[in-house]
This record gives structure tokens, sequence and C-alpha cells, in this order.
């Protein structure tokens, strides 16, 4: 998908499972990756020539909004203490 998994990117897979919808389901496992698991399979690193959707600065800027929306502690390259 181009971009580091987000909450809201688990929004839909979680009303499905809340929802009446997925209740003859059982026993499954979803993938909700954006597609990175399957990609290598597809596509194979060394035969992509279009750059990534985003930049690594615009994935930095919405990481750090993410961190701060979930009230977590970063310095200024976007690493969390872990301590």
């Amino acid at each position: 998908m181009g971009h580091i998994q987000r909450p809201e990117d688990l929004y839909g897979p979680i009303l499905y499972l809340a929802s009446a919808a997925s209740d003859y389901m059982t026993g499954q496992n979803m993938v909700i990756d954006g597609g990175h698991t399957l990609g290598p399979w597809i596509e194979p690193a060394r035969d992509r020539f279009a750059p990534p959707r985003i930049s690594i600065e615009q994935e930095l800027v919405e990481m750090k909004k993410d961190l701060d929306a979930m009230g977590i502690a970063y310095d200024e390259n976007g690493q969390v203490n872990a301590a």
C-alpha cells in the first residue's frame, strides 16, 4: 500500500469481525498488512522500478502524528523510548 500500517487501517477488518457479517466465519487468518507479505512474491525488490508512494520524510511525519495521537513519547528521530 505504500505506507506503514496505521491504526485506521484496522477499522474495516475490526468492523467486519464485530458485525453479523462474520457470523459464519470460523478458523481463518486475516492477514492485514497492506500486501507487505505478498509484495516480494509478485514483484521482487530488484525488479521494482516505481518509487514508493510516499517519501521516507513523509512517512516519518505521519508516524509522529500517530505517536502523538496515541500519547507515545519519541525523540527527534521518531525513536520510541522503550524504557
